[in-house]
């Protein structure tokens, strides 16, 4: 018989595995912990969610250039120039984007959605957005592996995700993207127990999300 305790998706006993009802509940586990994170991130940062594109989640310092980055490495990669590092900021010098933290690990979201100011600014705040709801979905994961229940794992996702620090970094998004971390542990001690070594280079690509996204 299953207990609150046992880790999240841990192999399953061959007389409970019949009909596929277990796996069932533990995709749905997954499914509620993403949206509860989403939803977490929507009503706790609100009204970032209701003014995507027109407010800057944040401030107006350090967003607003995150916002250009984001598209900037978008538009270059769509090009194919090979000039990501080369912008129009800073003109004439060279690799000007690296004279911040490039948040290369966002890259692919400025492919996703038009160009202009409006796109820039509603990209931004789904990433702000994504950033918390990562924050609390990364530790909750690694908890349930370590061995904590339900309500455990909720409370180190909300403590991670939303410890009184964080609400004084709003406006670095690359500080707020710390939740590839705990997620990428999750991936590597759950592929090293379980000797599956997808799950482990998972845990390699999944962590720049995180600390690599700045």
């Amino acid at each position: 018989m299953t207990t609150v305790d046992e880790p999240l998706l841990a192999p399953l006993p061959a007389a409970t595995s019949v009909g596929g009802a277990r796996p069932a509940l533990r995709l749905r586990e997954l499914a509620l912990v993403a949206a509860g994170g989403i939803a977490l991130a929507i009503v706790l940062t609100w009204p970032v969610a209701a003014h995507l594109g027109t407010h800057v989640a944040g401030d107006l310092g350090d967003p607003i250039r995150t916002a250009w980055q984001v598209a900037w490495e978008g538009h270059t990669l769509t090009l194919s120039s090979g000039a990501l590092f080369d912008t129009n900021a800073f003109w004439p010098l060279p690799s000007s984007l690296a004279f911040s933290d490039s948040l290369l690990g966002y890259a692919p979201a400025g492919l996703v959605g038009n160009q202009g100011v409006t796109a820039a600014v509603a990209r931004y705040d789904l990433l702000f957005l994504f950033s918390y709801a990562l924050a609390f979905v990364g530790p909750y994961l690694l908890a349930r592996e370590l061995g904590a229940g339900r309500v455990a794992a909720v409370v180190a996702g909300v403590a991670f995700a939303y410890a009184p620090f964080r609400a004084t970094m709003n406006g670095h998004l690359h500080v707020l993207s710390s939740g590839g971390i705990p997620l990428s542990l999750f991936l590597l001690l759950r592929g090293y127990r379980r000797r599956v070594a997808w799950l482990v280079l998972a845990s390699a690509t999944t962590a720049p999300t995180g600390a690599a996204a700045g």
